[in-house]
């Protein structure tokens, strides 16, 4: 089985793992796989959904050829919570 299978999708939802569970699925796989952080990148993309996804593919820096894990993680982890309170006022 692949490693990308063993990890969550991540929505963003009340009901989804929390966001550190989900970065620490990728990053547990990674370690047993000895994945590159592009590597880890690519998987946390490929698990987004729903709001999770529109918000990724909202930041360009996401995007950049350049952005790092470390990067993908801390945008995530800073403007993730402020982009679902803004859509639900919205």
């Amino acid at each position: 089985m692949s490693l990308i299978l063993l990890g969550p999708k991540w929505s963003g939802s009340e009901t989804a793992v929390p966001l550190e569970k989900f970065f620490s699925s990728i990053e547990g796989s990674a370690r047993v796989g000895s994945w590159e952080d592009a590597d880890k990148l690519q998987v946390a993309i490929f698990k987004l959904s729903d709001a999770a996804k529109k918000f990724c593919n909202g930041r360009l820096e996401l995007h950049l050829a350049d952005v790092t894990w470390q990067k993908f993680k801390s945008v995530f982890n800073t403007g993730f919570e402020i982009f679902t309170l803004t859509n639900i006022i919205l």
